[in-house]
């Protein structure tokens, strides 16, 4: 984000108007050089702006930029309702999505209105989240998957993901394409994240707490791997100890190796116990004076060991 003064708008505004505009930098890491740099204020009028008037005139708002496949970039304005592909090397606008000044002739239920979280993806086609308000211009929130003919210059819709019943998020929200079709849609300020088919039908609906939000949501492959070690704690139980174990935040534990012996240094393997949910119950050997437990992966890797605790 950035400020400009500017003379009075054709849209109107105090004499002196301050002008909140988007900036697009490319740093290099770990120098943090400029590689590229773009105003939004340079390129798009303040006219294409749906934002009411306001001291300062925040008119263009981005609130995402994707690389494209041919090296541009895709940047979201929320208060322009419009996406745009930009040129990295002159910073031109290649083409505008939506908004007062499309470049594209917008198909059946494809307008969009305060959106958030544009992304490209492969076979022309681009993600993102129709908030609708606020103030209210759509009757609801929505993911959108739209198909892009950059040659007839045509924006038709693929499939969108309406929450039932409607919800309305007033800022926020993301649409995930999945690696299997299916698509993630994180409703924002409506506190509500959904996982779709590609044709609609819901295969998970999950609701935050109360006055919750989510900026995105998003599903990839997640490993836990605690920087601590796994806890052991001594129970008892029908007349035999028993050694409850669990590892806080683990993901990878598949059995536990109790290790046993009369000295905390002289640890030998008594057993192996399959994982059992968030703490599993192991039984000591009667002789046991010092034990141990090792997380070890699907694999036999030892993962992680807990302290010696005496018995």
């Amino acid at each position: 984000m950035g400020c400009r003064r500017a003379r009075p708008p054709p849209v109107g505004g105090p004499a002196q108007a301050e002008v909140v505009g988007g900036v697009v930098r490319e740093l290099a890491l770990p120098s943090g050089a400029v590689l590229f740099e773009w105003h939004s204020v340079d390129h798009v009028a303040l006219e294409e702006s749906y934002a009411g008037i306001d001291h300062p005139f925040d008119y263009f708002h981005i609130n995402s930029i994707a690389p494209t496949e041919d090296g541009a970039l895709l940047v979201s304005a929320r208060n322009t309702w419009t996406v745009y592909k930009i040129d990295r090397g002159s910073g031109e606008i290649v083409w505008r999505l939506g908004g007062k000044r499309s470049d594209f002739t917008m198909g059946p239920h494809t307008l969009f209105a305060w959106q958030h979280d544009a992304r490209p993806h492969r076979g022309g086609l681009v993600t993102l989240f129709d908030d609708g308000a606020a103030p209210q211009v759509q009757p609801q929130s929505r993911g959108m998957v739209l198909t892009l003919d950059t040659r007839r210059m045509r924006a038709s819709l693929q499939q969108a993901y309406p929450h039932t019943p409607p919800l309305l998020a007033h800022a926020l929200g993301s649409t995930q394409l999945l690696a299997n079709g299916n698509v993630l849609v994180g409703y924002g300020t409506a506190p509500s994240f959904t996982e779709f088919s590609p044709h609609g039908a819901v295969l998970l609906d999950a609701q935050l707490p109360p006055h919750g939000e989510n900026y995105r949501a998003l599903r990839f492959p997640w490993v836990g791997r605690p920087s601590g070690r796994p806890a052991a704690a001594l129970g008892h139980g029908a007349g035999t100890k028993r050694l409850y174990v669990s590892w806080n935040g683990a993901t990878e534990i598949a059995p536990w190796q109790l290790l046993t012996g009369a000295a905390a240094d002289t640890l030998t393997d008594a057993s192996i116990t399959t994982r059992s949910g968030f703490e599993t119950a192991l039984t000591l050997p009667p002789q046991a004076r010092y034990a141990a437990v090792v997380a070890l992966g699907s694999d036999g890797n030892k993962l992680g060991t807990s302290e010696p605790l005496m018995l």
